[in-house]
Order: structure tokens, then sequence, then C-alpha cells
């Protein structure tokens, strides 16, 4: 498949909601979420609005082993292969010391004798995302009308989001003038200034009426469009990679509940007994054709290593889903005949939409959920778009009343 061009970084991030030959329809589109803050500076008749990565975007994997965890995988491999009932005695006898997701990426480490990179700790680089946007913009609408824009400054790539525990003296800087020392890599999270250098944060001229009415909506996007799609797949992967083994990443089965409610609750965290569940999660569990997993890889370009020992990456639903759709488009074909005489519409022109593409929810880390459409691709663009709207692609709505903290 021939690769679409790579592009510099857009000036409007919303010109390329016009298709205007920037988005290619052999490859897919990854939407990410973002969280958005904003205060009304009065005084210099600006909105204020702060950009924060979300979980799902962040990459906080080590995957190299602390010497004690090296030891740990090399002892799981020895009574594994000497028991005769399987290794699942030694999977338990690893989670006494190590979460499932950590225990499941030791193990993969120091699999066939592999010797793994080593660091002293735990916890050795700084949290950070390599899939934020080009820029952002801002756009805030009144009564259907956009009435104020802003765009933000280019974003660093990679963009880092916490302390570096191997941060130097001059890797710090001072924010307070009292002592208060920073990462200066990942100061714009404390500091407005800094994070409008950053590209996270914009301040957007208001007028008298903005002030006085505030807005109904604030749309927030940013697109990735100096990737190729080769280098979008790839860093698709890594995510997905990252929060498989820190805090986990499963397929979602079909009428799942999201929410906990008084009737149940989510499935989210759900407990693992004697490290069971995790146990045939990560050492059973595998895709094969046709399986959610497979289906979810080619989708989206992803290697179909990626998506092996995920919980529910062997499901069948999207069969049952084509089954359905199959079974009952000759009812909906029929229906649309039937109400024509009904609704004064000729025959077949009644608003009957046939949906055969596969479908799939992902839970990620807290139990952020990604959508995306079933396709077959060779490389994924991450054009992410990030919006706070309550238009019909799932993101936030935030009403904004007359000027104040909000």
């Amino acid at each position: 498949m021939t690769q679409p061009p790579i592009q510099p970084p857009i000036k409007d991030p919303f010109e390329i909601l016009r298709f205007d030959g920037h988005l290619s329809p052999s490859v897919p589109i990854v939407l990410l979420p973002v969280r958005i803050e904003t205060r009304f500076d009065v005084p210099g008749s600006r909105l204020l609005v702060r950009i924060y990565p979300d979980e799902l975007s962040v990459i906080t994997h080590e995957k190299a082993l602390t010497p004690a965890e090296y030891q740990a995988g090399v002892d799981f491999w020895a009574e594994a292969d000497a028991s005769t009932a399987g290794d699942q005695i030694a999977w338990r006898r690893l989670m006494l010391t190590y979460p499932a997701p950590r225990a499941a990426w030791i193990v993969a480490a120091t699999d066939n004798g592999a010797q793994p990179p080593l660091q002293p700790d735990r916890w050795m680089h700084a949290a950070r995302t390599r899939v934020m946007p080009d820029r952002f913009a801002v756009r805030a609408f009144r009564g259907g009308v956009l009435v104020a824009s802003a765009i933000g400054n280019v974003i660093p790539d990679p963009l880092y989001v916490s302390l570096d525990p191997q941060a130097d003296t001059p890797d710090l800087e001072d924010l307070s003038g009292h002592g208060l020392d920073f990462d200066k890599q990942a100061a714009w999270t404390l500091d407005f200034d800094k994070a409008v250098a950053a590209g996270m944060a914009v301040r957007m001229p208001l007028s008298a009426a903005d002030l006085a009415n505030g807005f109904d909506q604030l749309f927030v996007v940013g697109l990735k469009a100096t990737l190729g799609g080769a280098e979008g797949a790839a860093r698709l992967a890594e995510l997905i990679e990252s929060h498989h083994y820190t805090r986990g990443f499963a397929f979602v089965r079909q009428g799942t509940p999201v929410h906990n409610t008084s009737e149940g609750r989510s499935p989210f965290q759900a407990p693992d007994p004697g490290g069971a569940e995790s146990y045939r999660t990560e050492r059973l569990v595998h895709s094969f054709p046709f399986s959610l997993g497979t289906a979810f890889a080619r989708a989206l370009a992803v290697p179909t290593a990626v998506i092996d020992n995920i919980a529910w990456t062997d499901l069948l639903d999207e069969n049952f889903v084509r089954a359905f759709n199959d079974a009952l488009w000759p009812a909906g074909s029929c229906e649309a005949s039937m109400m024509s005489e009904a609704t004064g519409s000729p025959s077949g022109s009644a608003a009957v939409t046939e949906s055969v593409s596969c479908e799939f929810s992902v839970a990620c880390g807290v139990g952020v959920t990604v959508t995306t459409g079933g396709r077959l691709a060779s490389s994924t663009v991450i054009w992410m778009v990030a919006l706070a709207t309550s238009a019909l692609l799932a993101r936030s709505t935030t009403e904004y009343g007359p000027p104040a903290c909000v």
C-alpha cells in the first residue's frame, strides 16, 4: 500500500476536518482524548485553556528489568520447565512479589534464556507521550456560531509529563523562587507560561460580548500530521504494549457494563484470586484467525504479537455481529419498503443504512474506552483528534456561564 506523504505541521488543525486531501481513505485514524481546564482572565480579556494528555496516551512502561526481576524471571522458567503441572504454580509464586502486568513482562523478557537490559531501580524514566499532535487549535462557539479561536505552539515530541528520577541539578529549575526545583522538561505541567511555550496551553483573545455571555461549546483539536503511516502504527503498538504491562489492557465483551450502578458493577479490575485469571490471559490466551484481537490488529496495522495475551483477544464477537447484520438487513430493507407509503418517501429512500463493518471496544488503563471501525490496513496515521464538544464523536461537553473561574 502506498504510504501517504508525511505532512509538515498544520498551521490550523481544523483544516484537516475539511477532508481536502490530508486524509487517506486507506489509512485508519486513531482518536485519543485529552483533558482541558479553562479560566476566564477578565482583566486581560482572554480565556486561558490548559490541555493535558489522557492516561491512555502516556508511556510509563520500564522495559529494562532490575536484577531482582531478572532473577525472578530465571527462577520462573526453571520452575516451569521442571514442573509436570505446567507453569501455573510458578506464575502464582511470581505474583507474590509482582503485580500481574509486571509479572507478565518479566516472564516475556526472560523467555528462552533471553538476557534483557538491566537497570538498578524499578523507576528510571519520566512518563512521556509520543502521540501528542503537532499543535492544538481552540475554537469557541455561542449559538452555533464561531466567536473566538486560538492556535497553540508546536508541541515537543516526546512530551514529558512527570519527574525524571535521573534528573541532575542542571536539569532542574526553581519554579517558585523559593527552592521548588522541578524538571525543566516537565515544568509545563505546573507553569502556565511554559505550557503555552510547549503548545499545551493557549490564551484565546475575547471580546466584551464573550466576557459577558461566555460560550456554549469549546472545541480543542489536535492532529499529528508529521508521522507517516508505518511510524503511526508503531507508536500505537508501543502504547498498547505500555498499558498491557503496566495498568492493563483488555478487549471488552459485547454487553459489558462500563459504569457501576445499583444493579451491577463494571468488570474493571476484576478479582484475580490466586492469579488464576491473569494466568489464563498471560499464559494461555492467544489471538487466532477471525478472533477479535486479530481483526483489531489487521484494522490498525499493529503486529498480532502485540495483542496476544490480552484479555478476550480470542473472542469471536465480530463474527456474531456480522451474522446479526446479515440476518437483519433484509428485514431492514423490507421495513423501508413498507414504511414508504406511510412516510410519503419513495421506496428505498428511508434512512436505513447497512452496517457490516466490525466494531471493537478496548478498555485501557483506568477504563478509557477506544472505539474504532474495522478496516484492513498496512499502516496507521495518528492524525490524533482530541476534542471537547457535544458533537457525535464521543468527547466531553463544557458549558460556560458568565466570566468566572471554571
